[in-house]
């Protein structure tokens, strides 16, 4: 028999509150305390194309290249450590790098083609935990990511791909999978098509924050004891307060239509110690700093003119500590590091950091690390 869990708000549960005012100036000195830059090592063994992950553990940055490769560098030098796994047919080998995850004692998981492989920390192969989803299950899920419990097993993200309708109900967004690769549990109905983040399980303390799909404003938890409500978006006037088309062909076009008229598709959060981060659509990206001490909030809608490096370092991939981490390619520094003008004291040290930095690099090299360590109020 399925079993289907349903997801109760929570007692803890913390609203978010957004201001409708979006500042169209970011107030550096108010939420980073210094932002630095540590060039990744470059050599025919760790070329980086497209990043799509990256994650911090102790003092390793795990970067997932496309869906080709898993590379690690050191959070502190940027020096190139090891590549996990390879791609290819073999023992240990995947098809596919779709998702990867590091669980308590630094074992490496990844996420591949109807298997997930396990690796320790070092890199070595250990095992395989095989599943394949198929009609005679009446499961339709092609998962794209998926988060790791303490106990091996796995909360596996299959979004809407595949998914034509769901007029029975009988199809979810999110499914739990036992070590045995068995179904224990089931959460979110598909009801239309559902954009999916790099980042759907976002890791903060012991437990995941869930990323929102288009159409809710909940950050949900995700830990060995299930999943519940953890934080609300509330946009006030701006909160979109109809309901989504049930139909699978017209979400693009319905996204089109609500531009500029609803706050919506909450996506990039991530959560410190003291702060929370993410970004959401309005007329165009708008990124939130919130305070987890004081409860304020600080907004940030930026205009065309701004240095699209300012842009890029607020798109942030992950945290440490109290740290947010993203990355920005050298060709993007070169050719803006010069528009960079009124600038704080904080992001003046900054430009410096980025021109010394720019001496040992060339516009072909790996990206720059860029580490934002937030205050503490």
């Amino acid at each position: 028999m399925k079993k289907i869990i349903f997801v109760f708000e929570s007692k803890n549960i913390q609203k978010i509150i957004i201001p409708e005012n979006y500042n169209n100036l970011l107030q550096i000195d108010s939420i980073f305390e210094k932002i630095t830059a540590i060039p990744l090592e470059t050599n025919k063994n760790c070329l980086l194309t497209s990043v799509f992950k990256l994650t911090v553990r102790d003092s390793f940055v795990f970067i997932q290249n496309r869906m080709d490769n898993l590379y690690v560098f050191s959070l502190n030098s940027g020096k190139f450590i090891k590549e996990i796994g390879k791609k290819g047919k073999g023992p240990g080998e995947f098809i596919e790098l779709r998702d990867f995850d590091i669980g308590e004692t630094g074992d490496i998981y990844i996420l591949d083609y109807k298997k997930i492989l396990k690796y320790t920390k070092n890199g070595v192969y250990v095992k395989k935990y095989m599943f394949e989803f198929t009609p005679d299950s009446k499961i339709r899920c092609n998962p794209t990511q998926f988060g790791l419990s303490n106990i091996e097993n796995f909360h596996i993200w299959g979004g809407s791909i595949g998914i034509k309708n769901n007029d029975d109900n009988n199809l979810f967004l999110m499914y739990k999978i036992n070590d045995k690769a068995e179904v224990v549990a089931r959460y979110f109905p598909v009801n239309h098509t559902y954009t999916t983040h790099y980042n759907q399980f976002s890791r903060f303390s012991n437990h995941y924050n869930l990323q929102p799909w288009f159409g809710s404003n909940n950050i949900y938890s995700v830990d060995d004891n299930g999943v519940s409500l953890k934080y609300s978006i509330d946009f006030g006037k701006l909160t979109m307060n109809e309901n989504i088309p049930k139909n699978f062909k017209i979400s693009t076009k319905y996204k089109k239509e609500i531009k500029g008229k609803y706050a919506n598709s909450i996506r990039n959060f991530i959560e410190t110690k003291d702060w929370i981060h993410f970004r959401f659509n309005y007329k165009k990206s708008v990124y939130v700093y919130y305070s987890k001490r004081t409860k304020n909030i600080f907004t940030y809608m930026p205009e065309k003119k701004e240095s699209q490096i300012i842009k890029t370092y607020m798109q942030n991939y992950s945290s440490s500590d109290n740290t947010l981490i993203s990355l920005i390619e050298p060709r993007i520094i070169i050719e803006n590091i010069e528009k960079m003008d009124s600038l704080s004291d904080i992001e003046k040290n900054f430009k410096k950091s980025l021109k010394k930095t720019l001496n040992k690099t060339s516009e072909n090299d790996n990206h720059i690390l860029i580490r934002c360590k937030m205050k503490k109020y």
